[in-house]
């Protein structure tokens, strides 16, 4: 049976609390990924699309079955293209919250971190 670990050993030094940079990063889809999924199931569906289907050319029936198979293929493609797109419509919106939370965090450290200072600039007659 393991042990609970203990919070002492967990903690974190002040020192690396004061130089940590806040990271965001972008939850997004990845679009080569699922535009290449959705030609390679595009191109499986059209070869065997075409096999199953009664051929009535002269040409072999290879030949037919890469011509369906790259027509599926490009079609499959797009309509991955066009799924991934409005998968990723979210991400600026998620975005822009994450750096908007990260702004206020640096806002209140510089706060905390800087005296405010009561002498005020001279101002300047341009005349």
């Amino acid at each position: 049976m393991t042990e609970p670990t203990s919070h002492a050993s967990d903690a974190v030094p002040a020192d690396v609390k004061r130089d940590a940079i806040p990271a965001t990063y972008r939850v997004a889809p990845r679009f080569g990924r699922i535009i290449g999924l959705g030609g390679v199931v595009g191109f499986v569906l059209g070869v065997v699309v075409s096999l199953v289907m009664p051929n009535t050319t002269e040409t072999g029936l290879f030949m037919v079955a890469m011509l369906v198979g790259a027509g599926f293929a490009l079609l499959g493609g797009a309509l991955a293209g066009v799924i991934v797109a409005l998968m990723d419509r979210d991400t600026p919106g998620r975005l822009k919250a994450a750096q908007s939370s990260a702004v206020d965090a640096s806002e209140q450290g510089a706060d905390l971190a800087a005296p405010e200072s009561t002498e005020t600039a001279p101002e300047h007659d341009n005349k």
